[in-house]
């Protein structure tokens, strides 16, 4: 699951298997690692597979091989044949679709990942299903009206510092597929000063049934002493 700053790519001139040269970048996770992915601006194709839907992914790397996915030669860009959308490769993300019928691109349009890139407002409850990935840019931020809860089911992906804003409430579901959570996501310092135990209370909430938080070795400063887990 990644993130990027570009659209999917435009369909290319009539009667073609190779989309012209374009650029893409974002963020990615690897294990517990958040990746930062940027290819410049290269052709792809063409998609000889025949007709039916193709998926557009970033590899995190130049030569690795990805099982089912082909790369196009020298950059980041993967691409496969299959009627519905294939796991991200690892350390990798998915971030287009696209379709192919007579022989031609016909379509294309952004997989299954969100991507912000300033303030996304959650007014009413709203639930991030399973097959669904948030990826959120720096400087990005989720803002939660009072009495509305967000529940991730899928994936969010952000890295390290502020993310949530309002008086709403973060859940994750039993079975989400977030790799990794931060204190900082919910305004915590680990300075060692200010006191982090409101944040570390919302962090812990929102795991109730389970996940891996990352304190990324600071020092949380809490000064009621009574964390629980929800």
């Amino acid at each position: 699951a990644a993130r990027r700053r570009r659209g999917a790519p435009a369909v290319p001139s009539p009667g073609s298997l190779t989309f012209t040269a374009f650029l893409c970048q974002g963020y990615a996770r690897s294990s517990t690692q958040l990746l930062y992915l940027a290819q410049g601006a290269k052709t792809l194709g063409p998609l000889s597979d025949g007709d039916g839907t193709y998926w557009i992914a970033l590899a995190p790397d130049l030569t690795t091989p990805v099982s089912g996915w082909t790369r196009q030669e020298q950059t980041l860009y993967l691409w496969r044949l299959a009627s519905s959308q294939p796991a991200d490769p690892t350390g990798g993300i998915t971030f287009a679709q696209v379709t192919v019928a007579a022989g031609v691109i016909t379509a294309v349009s952004e997989s299954a990942t969100r991507r912000i890139t300033g303030t996304e407002t959650i007014t009413t409850n709203r639930t991030v299903d399973r097959q669904a990935t948030w990826v959120v840019e720096p400087g990005g931020r989720i803002n939660l009206a009072t009495s509305t809860t967000l529940t991730f089911g899928g994936a969010l992906l952000a890295p390290p510092g502020p993310l949530f804003a309002g008086a709403g409430v973060i859940s994750f579901v039993a079975d989400h597929r977030t790799p990794v959570v931060y204190a900082l996501w919910w305004g915590a310092l680990g300075d060692g000063a200010t006191d982090d135990g409101p944040a570390m209370q919302l962090m812990l909430t929102a795991l109730a049934g389970g996940g891996v938080a990352d304190l990324l070795g600071l020092h949380y400063y809490n000064a009621a002493t009574n964390l629980r887990a929800a």
